[in-house]
């Protein structure tokens, strides 16, 4: 399976480009869980609740049986979001993150105005949390594309990236 993951800090142009490609591509899209997940918690949540979360985004990929996927995030959003909150991570993240890793990532960069949103916590943090995405994904060794400018230019760049990538 190919998988193309958009990734990266909140506000950043993520969902945007994934519906788009879904759409422009006719290739399945992953919507965020964590998003329903703190709907119906009203936002609120805890250390245990991102493992729960990771497990069910897991569980929902697992179900899909696609040659071709866009995800909104994956694994890498919630390693990142439990160490910046907790200071630590539950090892089935670690571990899933490493057999899970495969695929392309895009990962958006916080040039964008931030957009408010209940479920968002992080606005001064875009660019620190941005660099912890690209760290991350180098440790990894995950191939990845930065998604950069006006949403134009993000849209277009994302596009012939994912039509290279999934030969279109």
């Amino acid at each position: 399976m190919k998988k193309l993951i958009l990734t990266g800090p909140e506000s950043t142009g993520k969902t945007t480009i994934a519906n788009f490609l879904s759409a422009q591509l006719d290739i399945e899209f992953i919507e965020e869980f964590a998003r329903e997940y703190l709907n119906q918690t009203q936002g609120k949540y805890d250390y245990d609740d991102l493992e729960k979360m990771a497990k069910k985004s897991m569980f929902i990929l697992d179900q899909k049986r696609f040659d071709k996927l866009i995800l909104d995030t994956d694994l890498l959003t919630y390693k990142i979001w439990s160490e910046v909150r907790y200071n630590k991570v539950s090892t089935w993240i670690v571990e899933h993150l490493e057999m899970n890793k495969s695929g392309l990532y895009f990962l958006c960069y916080p040039d964008l105005e931030w957009v408010s949103d209940p479920l968002r916590e992080n606005p001064g943090e875009r660019h620190f949390l941005f660099k912890l995405y690209e760290d991350l994904l180098i440790q990894l060794e995950c191939n990845y594309f930065i998604i950069t400018g006006s949403k134009k230019v993000r849209l277009k760049t994302a596009l012939d990236l994912a039509s290279d990538y999934f030969l279109l």
